[in-house]
């Protein structure tokens, strides 16, 4: 692993806050674990690879740390440009429709086991996809039927709930294979390549990615009438807004249930 000290302390007399500097240094960990020199072929390929599986906020936050560590490096090289954030609409789905893939799965892949466990995880517990990469076996608690979520995207651990269903399935998978590098034995190629072998073979309208899910699993939450600030927390959002953003597209439930409020009529004492 590099030794990234003095781009710590050169970022914390340019960059500004330490959370910022926090985030530029665990990015740039995060890529010297795939690679051992910093240079514009390696970048490329690492950008390109998680282009397809990276929300377009992760993707310009990466990009944006590795020019930092150029200027530091005083070395240029050729970015792409930052990704577009679309607010205006996330597609998502709902449960019916993921029960629908997962009894599909068979006809994909031979370790469908594995397939339909992670799915079903990532759909119920809101994952990104690094953080399911960073689970281990013994993140799992099948006795209060949870899971500890660590290094995530703020830094900090959140402890998630699951089903009877899901935390059964979670433990009939483990028990058919071993945990290796970590509990579902995947990389972020694995996770890039279950997901477009599943919009190839299926030919699904709504295309599917890690952060469909995680944007299904807050719908869920909200079409169950969950309370906002349980699916942010539950989400590890440190800002409300955040967690509208995942929900822009429910804009007609909201008005149906502010319409309700406004019609209801007050009792009479």
């Amino acid at each position: 692993m590099i030794d990234l000290i003095d781009f710590k302390n050169w970022l914390s007399l340019n960059c500004g806050s330490k959370a910022s500097v926090k985030t530029h240094i665990n990015n740039l960990k995060d890529y010297f674990r795939h690679n051992e020199i910093y240079n514009q072929e390696l970048v490329n390929s690492f950008l390109v690879s998680k282009r397809e599986i990276w929300q377009a906020t992760t993707f310009n936050m990466y990009l944006n740390s590795f020019k930092w560590y150029a200027r530091f490096l005083k070395i240029e090289l050729e970015f792409p440009k930052f990704r577009k954030i679309n607010v205006n609409f996330h597609e998502y789905i709902s449960e019916k429709e993921l029960d629908d893939i997962l009894i599909k799965l068979p006809l994909i892949f031979s370790n469908s086991k594995k397939v339909q466990t992670l799915l079903k995880l990532m759909f119920e517990a809101g994952t990104r996809p690094k953080e399911i990469i960073n689970i281990k076996r013994k993140d799992f608690n099948f006795d209060t039927k949870t899971i500890i979520l660590r290094d995530t995207k703020t830094y900090t651990d959140r402890e998630v709930p699951l089903s009877d269903k899901t935390s059964k399935m979670i433990q009939d998978y483990f028990s058919f294979e071993a945990e290796k590098d970590n509990a579902f034995n995947i990389s972020f190629y694995t996770l890039n390549y279950i997901f477009n072998q599943i919009n190839k073979c299926l030919n699904l309208k709504k295309k599917l990615s890690p952060y469909m899910m995680r944007r299904s699993f807050a719908h869920n939450l909200y079409d169950k009438n969950a309370e906002l600030s349980d699916i942010q927390k539950t989400m590890g959002h440190g800002r409300i807004e955040t967690t509208f953003v995942y929900l822009n597209n429910s804009n007609k439930k909201a008005i149906s249930n502010v319409r309700a409020i406004l019609n209801k009529k007050k009792r009479r004492k």
